[in-house]
């Protein structure tokens, strides 16, 4: 059976789970390709590749322009079978009964995408397969939870890599572990976890490693940290890897038996340096040892919100704004770089909150700052309490895939929008700033103990006045951008290009430090990222898409 795996455009960082039921397709016997729908004639592609099944994966959002596509292929491709799966069905399974697609998988996927594909090609009826929804057969109820993941195939990165620049990219991601344990409100984890709860699919409990207390029967599984490291020696050895970005939902709660074990192997076998992703809560001193020691040269971490009790009661976020600072400059002295995300428009916050925000990453040392407006997704605890509350009317099928757009809540006015869309733009351009106070602090700190020890501690007056002159000058920037700029205008081209430009320059440098191979290679992936702001950022950018297709022929 020949699938086709159909994606909107190429980023810079892998789509993992088509990788993942590529991989255990092949395995089956199958045969995989890809095609980018931004940059190839796909009806061509269908014509020369002869699929049996086309396969998408979407978030809600991206959704609609696939369901699009997909009752134009249906239109002149009749007999090929169209399956989506991802967090819009998951989230959403009720698109199947009106959505031009044949069917539809939800929640974890590899298992029912094999069978699926088997049965296909045998001409069988699909509807009693576990995860798969249809319009004819409803949804069935979800499989056991895989619980060794050491057991899956390395993800198929070929597929991805041959027909995509995304293999010459120095900077790799990989998974080391499925599930998260905390009740985000914004997040999909925690309403998936309660799926296979209540539809008791967690699995039996069953210790796997006694070395690193590996168990499955839980929603949180891990590989061990030899298969990751076997993973990563294995694309190392074909394509370019750097840096590596570890994309899992909490890379480590606290320092624990597979902590120590992946410290121990991992800069033996790989060396390369890494980010990942932890909680605020989670951090110490001794974990922020054994990242530094593995090769963790940044941490991405989710402060959410500025305001403690709105985080509190909406996120479900319990740390205050001193555990962030402390905690951070902990981080820093490390020298472990923190990328801190924020999310503006929040219910019952307000416009100073998210200003706030800006203000205490600055004060806790945050390298890069994400900011992102709230989307209240189908399925998700935040997007009921924004129904409930009025502000909103759930309507995925109009929902954009951006988390850089205008809020869709009503509680805030069209000014507010305009100007959280400012501080989204213009934010990193403050924090920016506001790092080059505490740079020049430092600086002249050192200068004094040059100068103490010369004796010349006259001179201490001078410098101790040029970084009050030099801090405040900053402070005041700092506030002329939040106060100021974010209100003076509408959002616009040159605010969103300075976001860019920042956001380039501090994550290159603080966040993932890779190297091109030369000036022109750089340069290519600086315009990729651009045009890919310019399309997330400002949607009334992009161009219409159209797909001419050619009639079948034999």
């Amino acid at each position: 059976m020949r699938v086709l795996w159909l994606i909107q455009r190429s980023d810079f960082i892998d789509p993992m789970g088509i990788c993942y039921l590529s991989a255990v397709g092949k395995n089956a016997g199958h045969q995989m390709d890809l095609a980018v729908i931004e940059d190839s004639n796909v009806f061509q592609k269908i014509v020369d590749y002869k699929p049996g099944v086309i396969a998408y994966s979407a978030v809600t959002g991206e959704h609609q322009g696939y369901f699009n596509l997909n009752k134009k292929i249906k239109e002149q491709f009749p007999d090929i079978f169209t399956i989506m799966g991802g967090s819009h069905p998951t989230f959403y399974p009720k698109c199947v009964d009106y959505q031009p697609i044949d069917a539809i998988a939800v929640g974890e996927g590899e298992g029912a995408f094999e069978e699926l594909l088997n049965t296909v090609e045998a001409g069988e009826d699909i509807q009693g397969i576990l995860n798969i929804g249809t319009k004819t057969g409803g949804v069935n109820r979800k499989r056991n939870l895989i619980g060794d993941l050491d057991t899956l195939p390395f993800p198929d990165r070929d597929l991805l890599f041959a027909n995509t620049p995304i293999g010459g990219f120095p900077l790799k991601t990989f998974i080391t572990s499925r599930g998260c344990p905390f009740p985000c409100t914004y997040c999909f984890e925690p309403v998936l976890k309660k799926m296979y709860r209540e539809e008791k699919a967690m699995g039996s409990i069953q210790m796997l490693d006694a070395k690193t207390g590996r168990q499955s029967g839980k929603y949180e599984r891990r590989h061990s940290p030899e298969r990751v490291c076997e993973e990563i020696l294995q694309v190392k050895s074909k394509w370019p890897v750097e840096f590596i970005k570890f994309e899992d939902d909490l890379f480590v709660l606290h320092v624990d038996r597979w902590l120590e074990e992946f410290v121990r192997v991992y800069p033996n076998k790989i060396g390369i340096p890494f980010n990942a992703l932890v909680r605020v809560d989670s951090i110490n001193a001794e974990m922020l040892r054994l990242l530094k020691e593995a090769g963790c040269v940044s941490l991405n971490v989710s402060v959410d919100h500025a305001n403690f009790e709105v985080r509190k009661r909406v996120i479900k976020k319990k740390f205050t704004n001193d555990d962030v600072i402390r905690l951070f400059r902990l981080a820093e002295s490390y020298g472990i770089g923190i990328f801190n995300n924020m999310i503006l428009a929040v219910p019952d916050s307000t416009i100073e909150d998210d200003k706030d925000a800006v203000r205490l990453d600055i004060a806790s040392g945050v390298k890069f700052a994400s900011f992102s407006i709230l989307m209240p997704y189908p399925g998700t605890e935040i997007g009921k309490y924004c129904e409930d509350k009025g502000y909103f009317k759930m309507d995925p099928d109009n929902m954009s895939e951006s988390l850089l757009e205008r809020s869709p809540l009503s509680c805030f006015s069209e000014e507010e929008k305009d100007q959280q869309k400012n501080i989204l733009y213009l934010g990193g351009l403050a924090l920016l700033i506001g790092n080059s106070a505490t740079w020049f602090t430092r600086k002249v700190k050192k200068i004094d103990e040059f100068f103490s020890h010369n004796h010349l501690s006259l001179l201490c007056t001078l410098t101790g006045l040029l970084n009050k002159i030099f801090s405040a000058a900053c402070n005041f920037m700092v506030e002329f951008i939040l106060n100021f700029l974010t209100k003076a205008l509408s959002p616009n081209r040159l605010y969103m290009a300075v976001y860019y430009m920042v956001k380039a320059l501090t994550l290159k440098y603080y966040i993932y430090p890779i190297k091109f191979g030369n000036f022109f290679t750089g340069l290519k992936s600086f315009i990729k990222g651009f045009r890919i702001e310019v399309l997330r950022t400002m949607p009334e950018m992009k161009k219409n898409i159209t797909y001419p297709g050619p009639r079948p022929t034999d």
